[in-house]
């Protein structure tokens, strides 16, 4: 069984893999209940199954008014 022990874009990325690889096998995460996730309910299973995302890239773009609540600081770009 794959396991993935990541969130947020990291955890759309593993279940789009799993799900191109091995679409029949479990798809097996870390168990915590999150205050927030930018993604909503995809990252919910119901009836023991989550739901793969079809849209472009990894299939959904997160919500930004969450990243923009546990934003610590601004983004800093460093250029050469």
């Amino acid at each position: 069984v794959p396991h993935n022990a990541y969130f947020g874009a990291g955890y759309l990325a593993s279940l789009q893999v799993n799900a191109a690889l091995a679409p029949t096998v479990p798809f097996e995460r870390l168990f915590l209940d999150l205050e927030a996730s930018p993604y909503h309910d995809l990252v919910v299973a119901k009836d023991g199954k989550v739901k793969v995302p079809d849209g472009p890239g990894l299939g959904a773009d997160p919500d930004m008014a969450v990243l923009k609540k546990y934003l610590v600081a601004e983004p800093t770009v460093h250029r050469a």
